[in-house]
């Protein structure tokens, strides 16, 4: 609105002058309404950072995965699970968390939820409008688990539905924690994705200490979980979501079979064994390893090799060559095979070397991520050396 100047009519109707009417009175109501937006913008300011509070997020801006742990609830990443191991962990994220106490007073870590007992636990979601017994659980679980997501985070989405109001950032992190140890503690004969992951770092954690043989069982019943999950019409774990994340599973069983093939050579009960577990994933999961079961089946070939199976092992890689001759597995598969086959013969060489050349000729789409050039200029050198020396 345009401010009248002191001589104009006053805007009130009144017949005199601005500054002999209205002006004062409109001059204090303009002062009361600037002194009101100064104190409401210092209200609203945000406290002025501490050097821990600057260092906190100076870790914050170096760590996008602690970032996430830190700004937003466990369940709205892609592997809750996962985050907050990593927040249990953290230092910074302790730092950060005790920074608003009504946060740090609720228990939102794995740890300090597993340290509840059911009595707490199912006390503390009661006062958040969220009563459960065991056989209610158990029954929220087995729906999980019919929908293919057996995992506490989804009983935990489908309590929030039921709530009146939006929880808080404690809150949501405990509700949800609490049902992934309600799980495990009422519901143990079926796993949570979670939980497999869990194993799996546990087989990992025994082969670091030397253990293979109790890691290789561990990681058998991880897989027969799996497999138990598996649709009918499977093809790879992209199609066994109740299973968990097919990245991780993926690589995951590739760490496995690398492991049983560095032990293959040495021990030929290992090499058995790596050869049923391929042959078990290529009768359940055709597809995983890749097109027409890729690296599965390069994997059956080298264990073929081990145990002393020559021909078989080159059959099953120039299978593998002539399933999908676009992709690069199956000629480094052959390639590899015949010089393990060849006695690494200088003959043996020149044979695997063509293999090569016919990929790199075609060429094969991903012959960068197999590094087939490089592969080649290995096998050239082999060549030599084997020359060299017969």
């Amino acid at each position: 609105m345009t401010v009248p100047s002191r001589n104009d009519p006053c805007p009130c109707g009144s017949g005199a002058k601005y500054k002999r009417c209205c002006l004062a009175k409109d001059e204090a109501e303009r002062v009361r309404a600037a002194n009101a937006a100064f104190e409401a913008a210092q209200v609203s300011a945000p406290p002025e950072l501490s050097e821990d509070d600057l260092e906190i997020e100076d870790e914050l801006d170096r760590d996008a995965n602690l970032a996430a742990a830190v700004d937003r609830p466990f369940d709205e990443d892609q592997a809750p699970w996962e985050l907050a191991l990593l927040a249990e962990r953290s230092e910074t994220f302790a730092r950060a968390r005790a920074r608003d106490a009504g946060w740090a007073a609720i228990p939102a870590l794995p740890r300090e939820v597993e340290r509840l007992g059911d009595t707490e636990i199912t006390a503390r979601l009661g006062r958040l409008g969220l009563v459960t017994t065991r056989v209610a659980f158990i029954e929220a679980a087995r729906a999980a688990v019919a929908r293919g997501t057996p995992n506490g985070w989804a009983v935990a989405r489908a309590w929030r539905t039921s709530l009146p109001r939006p929880l808080s950032r404690g809150e949501r992190d405990f509700v949800a924690l609490a049902a992934c140890e309600l799980w495990r503690r009422w519901f143990p004969e079926e796993p949570t994705t979670d939980q497999l992951e869990d194993a799996i770092e546990e087989g990992h954690a025994l082969l670091d200490e030397g253990k293979a043989e109790d890691a290789f069982e561990v990681w058998r019943e991880v897989l027969e979980v799996v497999l138990e999950r598996r649709p009918e019409t499977a093809r790879s774990l992209a199609s066994v979501p109740a299973a968990g994340d097919p990245v991780y599973l993926g690589a995951w069983l590739e760490d496995w079979l690398d492991e049983l093939h560095a032990r293959a050579e040495e021990d030929p009960t290992v090499a058995l064994e790596g050869l049923r577990l391929v042959d078990e994933l290529l009768a359940k999961l055709p597809e995983q390893g890749g097109p027409a079961g890729g690296t599965t089946r390069a994997a059956r070939s080298s264990f073929l090799v081990a145990l002393g199976r020559d021909d078989e092992a080159v059959r099953e890689a120039r299978a593998l060559r002539d399933a999908r001759p676009d992709l690069a597995v199956g000629y480094v598969a052959l390639a590899e095979a015949i010089v393990a086959t060849g006695g690494r013969a200088p003959e043996s060489y020149t044979r695997a070397i063509d293999e090569l050349w016919a990929a790199i000729s075609r060429p094969v789409s991903d012959a960068k991520e197999w590094e087939l050039e490089r592969r080649y200029r290995e096998l050239k050198r082999g060549f030599g050396r084997a020359r060299a020396g017969s």
